[in-house]
């Protein structure tokens, strides 16, 4: 699009002194708002990082996210990001390499650290497995019960639409 045609939008970053600034299409803002005059945007992984920031009252959280073909790992300790970043992956070797990678940056151990997780994850697949192979402690990262949901999407795993309902919160 040419040069003008955006609007500069920011989120804040909660348990940072950062904000993320991003850009939209002023046509689509534009025409969104004339049909949802409260619509509001944010970025899915600052939306995680907020929600997560919410549990930072322990003394650490070590939690990943699995969309289509992203994992984005994230780490709080003493209630402050420590770190963030987000990898493409191919396949759940990738997502394990990945995985493996930044616990041993962030000098953590695999078989004893608790390991949370979201996103399109099935609790009994092949990926699932894969993972229980090196990461002792995993555990999905439920959805809160602060909204009411309906029966069809009380059915699907709670860990799965996490990135969704922090937006809602």
């Amino acid at each position: 699009l040419p040069s003008g045609n955006f609007t500069i939008q920011t989120q804040t970053i909660l348990s940072t002194p950062y904000e993320s600034v991003f850009a939209l299409p002023t046509i689509f803002l534009t025409n969104l708002s004339k049909h949802f005059p409260n619509i509001q945007f944010s970025m899915s992984n600052i939306s995680l990082l907020n929600y997560f920031a919410r549990f930072a009252h322990l003394e650490n959280l070590f939690t990943f996210h699995v969309s289509q073909n992203t994992i984005s790992i994230f780490y709080y300790k003493g209630n402050q990001l420590l770190f963030f970043n987000s990898f493409p992956f191919i396949s759940d070797e990738d997502i394990l390499y990945h995985l493996m990678n930044v616990m041993n940056s962030l000098q953590l151990n695999l078989e004893r650290e608790l390991i949370y997780f979201s996103g399109e994850i099935a609790l009994y697949s092949s990926r699932m497995q894969l993972l229980e192979k090196y990461c002792k402690f995993l555990k999905p990262l439920e959805r809160s019960n602060k909204l009411n949901y309906a029966s069809s999407v009380e059915k699907i795993p709670s860990h799965y639409f996490i990135q969704h309902y922090a937006n809602c919160l």
